[in-house]
């Protein structure tokens, strides 16, 4: 193959992945639109969902007429997991963005520890909050509903084990 035939061929995978981006994120974000199609209250599980049909929708569409087309859907699929389904939810559940949005507002131009203490116990201790943190742990099945409440299940010991070995390996110190 020639210089110019790799170069013709590079832009027209170019142009066939910048295609399937536009494509798929747009079916994407169509698709969360509809509160119907979502099966959870979970943004991040409907996010894999619904990015896995947007995928499924755009392979059949363009099956025929893309020929690296599993490549292209697996890069694609990948750039809008990291950006629309890991990035919104890692903000939603950050209490750190909660907490600067919280001080944004207040009028003091110092705080004390003291203060931001206490606005960081107000984020974490509001309904809402608790509500979704308790519905994801139900649904992962690290939580499980009782007569009563609720009880740890017995596949929390596997993820706090592994949650210690990536502490130990990243070194991040919780």
């Amino acid at each position: 193959m020639g210089i110019r035939a790799r170069e013709e061929y590079k832009e027209k995978i170019m142009k066939e992945l910048t295609k399937l981006v536009v494509t798929i994120t747009a079916t994407f974000v169509f698709l969360l639109q509809f509160d119907i199609l979502r099966i959870t209250k979970i943004y991040f599980f409907d996010g894999i969902y619904l990015l896995i049909v947007a995928s499924i929708i755009n392979y059949l569409i363009f099956r025929n007429r893309t020929k690296n087309i599993a490549i292209l859907i697996v890069t694609v699929f990948s750039m809008n997991f990291g950006f629309f389904v890991l990035f919104p939810v890692s903000y939603e559940r950050s209490v750190s963005v909660e907490l600067l949005t919280n001080l944004s507002n207040k009028t003091d131009l110092e705080l004390s520890e003291d203060e931001i203490r206490d606005e960081i116990i107000n984020i974490t201790n509001t309904e809402a909050f608790t509500e979704k943190r308790i519905e994801e742990q139900l649904y992962t099945g690290y939580l499980e509903q009782t007569e009563n409440g609720y009880k740890i299940s017995n596949t929390i010991k596997n993820f706090i084990s592994l949650k210690n070995l990536i502490s130990t390996i990243f070194n991040t110190g919780s």
